[in-house]
């Protein structure tokens, strides 16, 4: 076989070996740009999948923030309301103490008192000005115990046993046991108050 014929015959055996690896490369570098392109965009929908969800809890966070605060506020408005309401009673209260009724009261008090610690000779504690009003009702009511004016109150009066029993029978103390009650009924006369609850 001639050299030329030889020469000729491994060139085209190298063009068609260049030629398959052509081919076998273009076939592989397109399976990897394919595969590229497949792999982008399911980074990509991850990406805002999870944007999305980040999204959405950070709006569900803004809302539930939201819907606190304007129950905070609620809530608050609606307790400064009955504090208003409570203080009204209180003024209602020193006005009544300083009125003629009092000395009804005084005794009302009183009775309720000695009721729950029937000792005649127990020692009634009133404010220093109730000292006179406390001996009179004391002593038509067969109590024979001293009378001490040294409560700082608004009125009302505190009965000690010297055998320890004790009651406390104060305007004070009723006010503090009757606030639970008031907000009930504020509840019943006002239903907008519904969520008013006692501060913890």
């Amino acid at each position: 076989m001639a050299l030329d014929t030889i020469v000729a015959a491994i060139a085209a055996e190298a063009d068609s070996e260049v030629e398959r690896i052509t081919d076998e490369a273009s076939l592989r570098v397109e399976a990897i740009l394919a595969e590229a392109r497949s792999r982008s965009q399911e980074e990509q929908a991850h990406w805002e999948d999870s944007r999305a969800e980040e999204t959405n809890h950070a709006v569900a966070g803004i809302v539930n923030r939201a819907r606190l605060l304007s129950d905070r506020k609620v809530a608050d408005v609606k307790e400064a309301l009955f504090q208003e309401a409570l203080g009204r009673l209180v003024g209602r209260v020193h006005q009544a103490v300083a009125g003629s009724e009092y000395p009804g009261i005084f005794r009302a008090l009183h009775a309720e008192a000695v009721a729950v610690v029937p000792d005649p000779a127990a020692t009634l504690l009133v404010r220093s000005e109730d000292v006179e009003l406390a001996l009179r009702i004391a002593r038509e009511a067969g109590s024979t115990g001293a009378v001490k004016g040294v409560l700082e109150c608004i009125g009302g009066l505190d009965v000690e046993a010297d055998d320890g029993r004790s009651v406390r029978n104060t305007v004070d103390s009723r006010l503090v046991q009757s606030e639970r009650p008031l907000r009930r009924l504020a509840v019943q006369v006002i239903p907008e108050m519904g969520a008013v609850e006692a501060p913890t």
